[in-house]
């Protein structure tokens, strides 16, 4: 029980220190946008999470962290498809640049 809270804080703290440095990136630059960059690290994170919950975790509490990493991963990947659409389709982009 120990190894999936300690999991489970160590992927909130990865999430909130990522979350601090694009929050500070964006203050900082505001005109260039992280969102495919942030999608494929939590891409990354999750897959990461899958395997732990097979290899390290087990039984129940693996297959529930794998279903929540999963879902991640699903979500993550439908909001990276869905932000594509928007930006090629999107009638105020720049017309030079290619996405």
């Amino acid at each position: 029980m120990s190894n999936v809270w300690t999991i489970v804080m160590i992927c909130t703290l990865i999430a909130f220190f990522l979350g601090l440095i694009f929050w500070s990136l964006n203050v900082r630059f505001p005109k260039k946008h992280y969102d495919a960059i942030l999608g494929f690290i939590i891409i990354i994170l999750s897959i990461i999470a899958i395997l732990c919950s097979i290899f390290l975790i087990g039984g129940w509490e693996g297959m529930g962290v794998g279903f929540i990493a999963a879902l991640i991963l699903g979500g993550t990947i439908i909001a990276l498809i869905i932000s594509t659409i928007i930006k090629v389709f999107s009638p105020h982009r720049d017309k030079t640049k290619t996405y």
